[in-house]
């Protein structure tokens, strides 16, 4: 059975208990829109935590989950094993797949409340308090590289919104790689090449985070000063300032991404090609 086919196969079985699941045609904005309907949206569901559950090799889970699914071919249990046994919870491009192929099935008896699964991680989010829950209306909530917080709108209405900034580890990482590139040994073509693939990087990484402006301005000004060193009458080190702000707007997507009912009814708008790159190892996680 062909790599498409089987992802096909898992998938397709494990449909039917992804209702509350991070699907594979799913995006970061797709995880952060659950939280924007729900928490900030009618729901108010503003009391939230999150838990990991552990992955283990457990092969009479998967045998009684699967059958569970109606799953009782010899043939197609006998690969599902030895996938399973071989690649799930490897911390290997090859463990990545079999993670996302077999964590819908693993986990999808886990859930404890209003929750959404992305990964192995629970996020949990309730209209009343819960043990172990932070109100997201007085504390920010890490969703991944991204920190949220209900605030209440500022237009006069009576309502409101999600704030989305990055986390103070996805912003340091970028700092420190940005040192690493000044001090470094490399010539200022070099240099200015790298910086702006780190800048590009960031903006990337951030273009979800539609509350993080005074964030984004504050690494412009940082910027201008680590690199003013090596601007001299270079233009290139002199406008990676204003590069930040302009790709920072470029990328930055505020749009509420809501999830297609599914992408399997509709075959001809999602081509093999489209299809594999869901299951790739490769792909953006939170």
């Amino acid at each position: 059975m062909s790599f498409s086919a089987f992802s096909f196969s898992l998938e397709f079985l494990a449909r039917p208990i992804m209702e509350y699941s991070m699907k594979p045609d799913w995006h970061r904005g797709h995880v952060l829109g659950w939280f924007r309907t729900n928490c900030a949206g009618p729901p108010q569901r503003v009391f939230a935590a999150v838990r990991e559950v552990s992955r283990e090799f457990d092969k009479e889970r998967l045998t009684a989950n699967l059958a569970a699914l109606g799953v009782s071919d010899g043939g197609l249990l006998e690969m599902l094993l030895d996938h399973f046994r071989r690649s799930y919870g490897e911390v290997t491009a090859r463990g990545r797949l079999a993670n996302t192929l077999f964590d819908p099935i693993m986990l999808h008896d886990q859930r404890e409340g209003f929750e959404l699964r992305v990964a192995n991680r629970f996020y949990r989010i309730e209209k009343t308090p819960f043990p172990g829950c932070v109100d997201l209306r007085n504390l920010k909530f890490r969703v991944g590289g991204h920190l949220i917080k209900v605030s209440p709108d500022n237009n006069g209405r009576k309502g409101s919104h999600l704030e989305i900034t990055m986390t103070d580890d996805v912003t340091a990482s970028f700092i420190q790689r940005v040192k690493m590139i000044v001090s470094g040994n490399s010539n200022p073509e070099h240099k200015l090449f790298q910086l702006r693939g780190e800048i590009h990087d960031f903006c990337e990484r951030a273009r979800f985070a539609r509350s993080a402006g005074p964030e984004v301005m504050e690494l412009k000004r940082w910027l201008a000063t680590k690199v003013r060193g090596l601007a001299g009458n270079n233009l290139g080190f002199k406008r990676l300032p204003d590069e930040l702000i302009y790709q920072w707007h470029q990328h930055l997507d505020s749009r509420l991404h809501l999830p297609h009912p599914n992408f399997f009814y509709d075959p001809k708008t999602v081509t093999e090609e489209v299809y594999m790159t869901f299951f790739s190892p490769y792909r953006e996680e939170m």
